[in-house]
C-alpha cells in the first residue's frame, strides 16, 4: 500500500470532490522528497528511516486533506466553499469549523525536526516505560489531544504506528498496526476523524449527516429542534419567530452570522445559529402530542410499553447537570418538561407521577429496550437502547422542573393527596432498590429524588429553572437574549 499511496489518495480526493454534500477546504500534495531531505532525516534519527516510510515520501513529501459535511451545523458557505491548494501553515485540526475528514501528513523536514515522544514527555533514561518512545515521533495530529505516533526504531521494513490520546498521556506501544495498515484504514474511511482507531463505514454516505432541509425563507412560524448548551445540552424545541443577520460576531464564532430567534417550549426567547436548528420529522410524536392534551394525558396514564415507545425517542439521556438552588437534573428532563408545558401544571404533574409509577413497577424496569431514533435526530444518540428506569428518572426530574416553575405554596396540596401518596411510594421504591448499602437517595439533596422527597415533606421547591448562558445577543449587536452555541460534534 505504501508504494501506491499517492494514487489511492488521489482517488479519495476525486470521489470527495464529486459528492454534492462534501466541501473540500484543503488539498495539498508535496513533491516527492529529495535524497538530500531523506539523508537529513536519517541524520536526525541516527539511523536509516524504514524502507516503507521512504517509499511513501518518495511519492509525496507530505499531504494535506480536509473536508467538511455541508449538512453539518458549523458549515459556513462563506468560509467552507473556498478550497485551498496551498500548504496550510497551521495544523489542519486547528482550522476553524468542524472537519468531518482530515489527513495531515508532515513533510520529511518537519519529521526531522520533531522531538521524540520521550523528550516531549520529559522521560529520563531510568524512567519506567517503553524505551521505544525514544525512537518515536508524532506523525499526524488529527484532532485536539489525539495524535498518531510513529515508531522508527527496529529493523522492520515499515514502522509501527499507534493512536495516542489525551495529549500523549496514553501512548500505545509499538505493534498495534503498521503504517501501511494505518493508511489503508484512513483512506478506506475517507479520512474520517471519528474512525482513526477502529473500523468504520467504508461507504461515504454512511459518514454524512442526514437532516431534513431547512428553507430559511419559510422558517418563521415553524416548529424547530436545537441542542441547548445551557440546559445540559438537552434537545429542546420551540417556535421560530424570525431570522436575523448579526451585525458582528466574536472572533472565535464558528457559525455563520444568520441566527434564528425562537421561543422555546419553556417560554424563553433565544437566538440559535441557523445551522443548529433542525425541523421535526413528519409524525414526530412530540409535535403530535404536545398540542393534543387528551392524547398526551392518555399516554402518560396508559401502559408502560406505549409510554416508552413514544417518549424515549424524543430525546436521548446523556448526563445530569446541577441547576442553581437545586439538584442535578437529567438532560432529557428539560425536553419532557417542555412536552407537558401546554397542560395545566397540576394536571401535568399528576400525569407525570402516574407515568413514573407504572414504569417503576414494571417487573422488567431495568431491561434494555431498543429505541426507534428518528434519522433526523439533531445528534447521534450514544446508545441504541434505554430502560424504563432511565425514562422514569427523567420524568421525575421533569416533575421537579414543573413544580419549580409553578412555585406552589405547598407541594403536596398542589399535587393532591392521591398523587402525593403515589409519588412517595415511587420514591421509596427507588430507595429500596438502590445498590449502595446504607445510602438513601431520598436524603440526598443533590438528586432530583431527594428534592422531591423534601418537597413532599413540606419544603419549598426553590431551584432556578432559568438558563444562564455565557453568550448574549449583545455580543452580536442584537437584543440581550441568550445565544445557544451548541453544535453536534458526534460521529455521524
Amino acid at each position: 500500500m505504501l508504494h501506491d499511496f499517492l494514487h489511492r489518495f488521489k482517488m479519495v480526493v476525486d470521489a470527495l470532490m464529486s459528492h454534492p454534500q462534501v466541501r473540500l477546504t484543503h488539498v495539498w500534495i508535496g513533491p516527492g522528497a529529495s535524497e538530500a531531505a531523506l539523508a537529513r532525516l536519517e541524520a536526525a534519527w541516527g539511523r536509516p528511516p524504514p524502507a516503507g516510510l521512504v517509499a511513501l515520501y518518495r511519492q509525496a513529501n507530505g499531504v494535506q486533506l480536509r473536508w467538511v459535511d455541508a449538512a453539518h451545523e458549523t458549515y459556513d458557505p462563506a468560509r467552507d466553499d473556498r478550497m485551498s491548494f496551498e500548504r496550510s501553515a497551521e495544523p489542519l485540526h486547528e482550522v476553524g469549523g468542524f472537519a468531518a475528514g482530515l489527513l495531515d501528513l508532515p513533510t520529511v523536514e518537519e519529521l526531522a525536526g520533531r522531538e521524540s515522544i520521550a523528550a516531549l514527555l520529559e522521560l529520563e533514561d531510568d524512567d519506567d516505560g517503553d524505551p521505544a518512545l525514544a525512537q518515536a515521533v508524532v506523525f499526524e495530529s488529527f484532532s485536539e489531544g489525539e495524535d498518531v505516533v510513529l515508531y522508527y526504531g527496529g529493523d522492520a521494513p515499515e514502522p509501527w504506528v499507534g493512536v495516542a490520546s489525551d495529549h500523549l498521556a496514553e501512548v500505545p506501544p509499538p505493534g498495534e498496526r503498521g503504517l501501511s495498515q494505518h493508511l489503508e484504514h484512513v483512506l478506506a474511511t475517507w479520512c474520517s476523524v471519528w474512525h482513526r482507531r477502529d473500523g468504520g463505514p467504508r461507504g461515504l454516505e454512511a459518514l454524512l449527516r442526514r437532516r431534513r432541509p431547512v428553507d430559511p425563507t419559510r422558517l418563521a412560524g415553524q416548529r424547530a429542534l436545537y441542542i441547548d448548551d445551557s440546559r445540559a445540552h438537552a434537545i429542546m424545541r420551540g417556535r421560530v419567530l424570525a431570522l436575523v443577520e448579526a451585525p458582528r460576531a466574536p472572533d472565535w464564532w464558528f457559525f455563520a452570522r444568520t441566527l434564528v430567534e425562537l421561543e422555546d417550549d419553556l417560554g424563553e426567547t433565544i437566538f440559535a445559529p441557523l445551522r443548529c436548528v433542525a425541523l421535526p420529522e413528519e409524525g414526530d410524536p412530540y409535535e403530535r402530542l404536545r398540542p393534543d392534551h387528551q392524547a398526551l394525558v392518555a399516554l402518560l396514564e396508559g401502559p408502560a410499553a406505549a409510554l416508552f415507545d413514544q417518549l424515549a425517542p424524543m430525546t436521548d439521556r446523556r448526563a445530569s447537570v446541577g441547576v442553581a438552588g437545586g439538584p442535578a437534573l437529567a438532560d432529557a428532563a428539560w425536553a419532557y418538561a417542555g412536552l407537558v408545558s401546554t397542560l395545566p401544571p397540576e394536571r401535568a404533574a399528576r400525569a407525570l407521577v402516574s407515568a413514573v409509577d407504572r414504569l417503576l413497577r414494571d417487573p422488567d424496569v431495568y431491561r434494555e429496550r431498543a429505541v426507534a431514533w428518528s434519522p433526523s435526530h439533531p445528534r447521534r444518540p450514544l446508545r441504541a437502547s434505554g430502560t424504563y428506569y432511565g425514562l422514569a428518572i427523567a420524568l421525575l426530574d421533569a416533575l421537579l422542573i414543573l413544580a419549580a416553575r409553578a412555585r406552589p405554596g405547598t407541594f403536596p396540596a398542589w399535587l393532591g393527596v392521591a398523587a402525593s401518596t403515589r409519588l412517595g411510594a415511587a420514591l421509596t421504591l427507588l430507595a429500596s432498590r438502590d445498590p449502595l448499602r446504607g445510602y438513601d437517595p431520598r436524603r440526598d439533596p443533590s438528586k432530583g429524588i431527594g428534592a422531591l422527597w423534601q418537597a413532599l415533606q413540606g419544603s419549598a421547591v426553590t431551584l432556578d429553572t432559568a438558563a444562564r448562558g455565557p453568550l448574549s445577543g449583545e455580543r452580536f449587536g442584537l437584543a440581550p437574549r441568550r445565544v445557544v452555541k451548541a453544535a453536534n460534534y458526534d460521529a455521524p
